[in-house]
């Protein structure tokens, strides 16, 4: 009976691994990593079986003095077991456990993998992973045709809900339709709930109402001049803003979003070095008590007693920053690294985040934010993920 072919590689290997000599490097750690996968009980798929057969036909005549046979069992293309096959998932839905987040799900493709990675620079927030082959990213009207447009010619299975909300964006989109300027809309329903949150349009609420386009999704032709910060903020072009640490004081954009009426507000620490973010906790402090903020803060991670040599845990216990997360609860801090599963299962929300960090990105923390609209990074260095405005 004709040897297997995949039980040469079982004679190979032992090799390969003594003589690095006898294969190109990229070669013997392709097959290395393959007899890996068989020895952990997962058997090659077809594809695979294609390339091992690709590169024993390239190295015959060193494979000849372990397996002198190795041509005809080449020939023969016998397999000790059936390929291996992949189940292919193509999926965009809706978010069952958070609201309004966008899923896009597929199994490993380079090609999707790479459309996916271009609309980093085109989106509402970012993209965020949330497991091995889903992607989160929020729920925009902007988001839904961007994906759409996307993936629309790639066989996925899409929403129902999310392809009438495509069809309907991309009508207007074509018909160059300015269904939702607030100055000029008819739709006396669509003014009221803005209207309602915000008050009527008057000169002393134009700032707030420029202020709240992305989160309502509207457009706003009324013009304002970017002279304070809160108007600068205000006229962003995305939701995620960067404002440089060495140039505005956080007390000053603490002010900024009082006055845009953006509280409460979850700020996100760096969360590994105690001696760096005590610094940031103490900077926080003295913020909140140089505006004015009243109402209760709860800091919601703490450092192991050994490495907490600089009293981060004690100075949030002398601020009475140990507050539960309640209503009443005005400033949150998380660290970046992990979120708290009671923030989770609580009504609580921010209408602002402020990260101290540049890593931001790409973890639960900010799929947990992808929906806030307004997102400030202030660092000392503007991130280089995703569309960001600088601001100052």
């Amino acid at each position: 009976m004709t040897e297997a072919i995949d039980t040469v590689l079982k004679k190979i290997i032992p090799v390969i691994k003594n003589n690095s000599s006898m294969f190109l490097n990229k070669d013997r750690r392709i097959l290395m990593s393959l007899s890996n996968q068989i020895d952990q009980g997962h058997f090659l798929t077809e594809n695979q079986s294609k390339l091992m057969v690709k590169i024993l036909n390239e190295n015959v005549s060193a494979i000849e003095t372990i397996e002198p046979d190795i041509k005809i069992i080449i020939e023969q293309g016998t397999w000790s077991q059936v390929f291996r096959v992949i189940q292919r998932v193509r999926k965009i839905s809706l978010s069952e456990d958070q609201e309004n987040l966008i899923l896009v799900e597929f199994t490993y493709d380079k090609r999707l993998k790479e459309k996916l990675i271009s609309l980093n620079s085109k989106i509402d927030g970012s993209i965020s992973a949330v497991g091995s082959k889903v992607y989160a990213l929020a729920l925009t009207e902007k988001n839904i045709h961007f994906v759409i447009s996307t993936f629309l010619k790639d066989d996925f299975e899409i929403h129902e809900k999310i392809m009438n909300f495509y069809f309907e964006i991309d009508k207007i989109l074509k018909n160059e339709i300015e269904l939702f300027d607030l100055k000029c809309t008819t739709n006396e329903n669509f003014k009221k709930v803005v209207y309602d949150r915000m008050g009527d349009i008057t000169q002393e609420n134009l700032v707030l109402l420029h202020d709240r386009k992305i989160r309502y999704q509207y457009t706003f032709s009324e013009k304002i001049e970017a002279e304070t910060l809160s108007s600068k903020i205000a006229l962003r072009q995305s939701s995620k803003v960067f404002i440089s640490n060495s140039s505005v004081s956080l007390p000053t954009i603490i002010d900024a979003l009082k006055e845009l009426k953006r509280f409460p507000a979850l700020v996100i620490f760096e969360g590994h070095d105690p001696k760096i973010n005590k610094k940031h906790l103490e900077m926080l402090a003295s913020a909140v008590q140089q505006s004015g903020i009243q109402g209760d803060i709860g800091i919601y991670f703490r450092f192991d007693k050994e490495e907490d040599k600089c009293l981060f845990n004690k100075t949030i216990a002398d601020l009475s920053y140990n507050k539960q997360l309640t209503n009443s609860t005005v400033v949150a801090g998380i660290a970046n690294s992990k979120i708290p599963k009671f923030l989770l299962k609580t009504d609580w929300k921010p209408k602002t985040v402020i990260s101290l960090t540049t890593n931001f990105k790409n973890n639960k923390s900010a799929v947990y934010c992808n929906n806030v609209d307004l997102i400030i990074y202030y660092t000392d260095r503007k991130p280089l993920n995703g569309d960001i405005n600088v601001i100052v």
